[in-house]
């Protein structure tokens, strides 16, 4: 110990340290809780394990020491505790594998009567998911995004949804069924990687922001010169890197990215509202052009004491790209409207997340307070399932 400090020696048995006590909690938290998603470590408190929608407090106490040894153990090529403590964003994140899982770890500083840090660790699975995974099993993914996916050759697709959606897990079975069924190049910028695809039928080159490249416009630019068939992006982060999708979609490339929205016109009237006004029209004409679809899934309770996939998905028609293009629009509640039509319910690969609620409730799979909870506009939805389950109105 120097001047309070300690040597390089003896944070290098610290750190050591830390590995394994980490190895132990993530042992005792997964066999506790078999179906946790998330493990929240709370400097000054316990540590918290998210299971079907629930926090469940354990008895394991966390520090701060603890929190900043893994952000030098786990993130060190990210800056590590110096990172945490004194980077302007306040968070560190990566992706590392830990004993047998992989995990995506997102340290954050935080007001805490008892501590200053937090790490949230979410739980990976250790292969890519498929389609027909069981997570899938209760709402499988629709055959019109798949067909979307794997039919179109150029374009943009976008993925939204709250955080903890399920979003990555979505993009991660899409991906996985073009790599195993078709011969192209995918091309993944994340931050951070997530999941590991091995190249089968096609190749697959996978990038991280911080690591591999500086930013996803970066990674863009470069992905462009390799000649890829699909490119996925982590995140549509800025308007830099959302007229670079747009391009590239414009350019030959089919293009998946995500973003955080909740609902379908929000999702096209963000990625444009994200622009200088004096630049909104020219970005709606293109993503007119290049907009194949839009997909927004949320994570809700279902009966059996989990969750469930409830979802809202948009097929672009030359009526929707007309929406689009109108600026007076396009942007707002006349794509809801749209969306919720008759009309538009009856097209392929279009439906409402109402239309989807709906299914769910008809099939046993929520309760219909969870769906009124959850519904765009709960009266009518409610006014739905009386008649779909043949009850008095």
């Amino acid at each position: 110990m120097t001047n309070g400090k300690p040597t390089k020696e003896e944070l290098e048995k610290l750190v050591a340290h830390s590995r394994l006590e980490m190895e132990r909690i993530l042992t005792e938290a997964r066999q506790k809780y078999p179906d946790g998603s998330d493990i929240q470590f709370v400097g000054g408190d316990q540590v918290w394990v998210h299971e079907n929608d629930h926090e469940n407090r354990t008895k394991i106490p966390m520090s701060d020491q603890m929190l900043m040894l893994w952000a030098e153990a786990y993130g060190a090529s990210r800056g590590g505790a110096t990172q945490l403590l004194k980077g302007k964003e306040g968070t560190l994140e990566i992706a590392r594998d830990i004993t047998d899982v992989r995990l995506r770890m997102t340290w954050r500083r935080q007001r805490g009567k008892n501590g200053n840090y937090a790490l949230n660790v979410r739980i990976l699975p250790t292969e890519p998911p498929a389609l027909t995974s069981p997570r899938f099993k209760n709402n499988p993914v629709p055959q019109a995004l798949i067909d979307m996916v794997l039919k179109n050759k150029d374009g943009l697709i976008i993925v939204e949804g709250p955080t903890g959606s399920g979003k990555s897990t979505l993009m991660a079975a899409l991906i996985n069924e073009i790599n195993k069924t078709q011969s192209r190049h995918i091309y993944t910028l994340e931050d951070p990687v997530e999941f590991i695809h091995t190249s089968a039928e096609s190749l697959v080159t996978q990038r991280e922001i911080h690591t591999d490249v500086d930013s996803f416009y970066q990674g863009l630019q470069t992905a462009k010169r390799s000649k890829p068939g699909v490119i996925l992006l982590g995140e549509l982060r800025d308007p830099l890197t959302k007229r670079a999708a747009l391009e590239s979609a414009g350019e030959g490339h089919l293009v998946i990215g995500t973003s955080h929205a909740s609902a379908v016109p929000e999702a096209i009237s963000t990625f444009i509202g994200a622009f200088p006004s004096d630049e909104q029209n020219d970005v709606a004409q293109r993503m007119a052009t290049s907009l194949k679809g839009v997909i927004v899934q949320q994570l809700i309770p279902s009966t059996d004491g989990k969750v469930v996939p409830v979802r809202e998905m948009l097929t672009v028609t030359p009526v929707i790209q007309g929406k689009i293009r109108d600026r007076e629009t396009g942007t707002g509640g006349d794509l809801r409207s749209v969306l919720m039509s008759s009309e538009i319910r009856r097209a392929e690969g279009t439906f409402s997340k109402d239309d989807d609620l709906l299914k769910l409730v008809t099939a046993g799979l929520v309760t219909r307070e969870v769906a009124l909870d959850n519904a765009i506009n709960a009266e009518e939805l409610d006014a739905r399932i009386t008649n779909s389950l043949g009850l008095p109105a």
